[in-house]
């Protein structure tokens, strides 16, 4: 009796795991790829954001100063700005993906290694230098 008990007992537990499992696994790959849509719209409004304020102090002039809070997805390889655009590259599971957005000006950044590889919210201070060659210098200071 106790055996037939025991034996109804593992094959229950069984069907249950073979359920369960795969299940499981289901909800975290969706779950994963909600995660990277979020990552990767974090990544556009971050990139929109910098451009803006660029452009702004751009318009403004020599000497302009501004500090502005931006969100950083976790999964920022780096960040540049160079040209006439502010790019942001993520790590996907589909490979790089960069979140690009135009500015008006030749912008160049200095410390360019400050913001690389950094996740969430940073306060950034931004100001504006014209170079000899007519560039926009954008100088962040991690605060």
């Amino acid at each position: 009796m106790k055996a037939q008990i025991s034996l109804e007992l593992l094959i229950t537990f069984g069907l249950v795991l073979a359920f369960v499992i795969p299940l499981i696994l289901l909800l975290f790959s969706v779950s994963q790829l909600g995660y990277e849509a979020s990552t990767i719209t974090q990544a556009e409004a971050a990139a929109k954001t910098l451009a803006d304020n660029i452009n702004e102090l751009f318009v403004q002039g020599v000497g302009a100063k501004k500090t502005i809070i931006v969100a950083f997805p976790i999964n920022m390889q780096s960040l540049s700005i160079s040209g006439k655009e502010v790019v942001i590259t993520l790590k996907t599971s589909n490979g790089n993906y960069e979140a690009i957005s135009p500015i008006f000006a030749n912008a160049v950044i200095t410390n360019q290694n400050l913001l690389n590889n950094k996740a969430g919210l940073l306060s950034i201070g931004l100001q504006t230098r014209y170079t000899a060659n007519g560039n926009v210098e954008v100088e962040p200071i991690y605060l």
